[in-house]
């Protein structure tokens, strides 16, 4: 069972996490991080969760992963800050707002030995299959 806890408790992470809290046997939430715990109090609730910061997640033994769904613009620093700390990465979409701040996920990851995984949701979609179907057949 991976331990993992989730950056920022908005929206979407509230999808994330009960899309599988309680539904895998191969993850399970144990926190959620944000960078003003007391304004997201009701996640915490909601899921049976602490919410506390995004230091203490960090520094907590335990949690092996975090997922980052916070802003875009904190990918970046939140995703190093993970893999510095010891923590596999799963960054949702988009993994980075440019392409140094991507290259730079990237490469801390890879210093640190850890996964570095990019949550995107429409792999499957008709329209995203046939984009693939024509950029594999040099057609754009």
């Amino acid at each position: 069972m991976l331990t993992t806890a989730i950056l920022g408790p908005g929206r979407w992470a509230a999808r994330l996490v009960d899309s599988v809290q309680g539904k895998s046997s191969r993850l399970r939430f144990v926190a959620a991080g944000s960078q003003d715990p007391d304004r997201h109090a009701d996640f915490g609730d909601r899921f049976g969760l602490p919410v506390t910061t995004y230091d203490a997640i960090l520094a907590d033994p335990a949690i092996e992963a975090v997922v980052i769904a916070t802003p875009h613009r904190q990918h970046r620093p939140h995703a190093i800050a993970a893999a510095e700390a010891g923590k596999h990465v799963l960054v949702e979409k988009p993994l980075a707002t440019t392409k140094e701040d991507a290259q730079a996920i990237v490469a801390a990851c890879r210093t640190a030995g850890v996964k570095l995984a990019h949550g995107f949701n429409r792999r499957f979609a008709p329209a995203y299959l046939e984009m693939l179907r024509r950029v594999h057949e040099i057609e754009i």
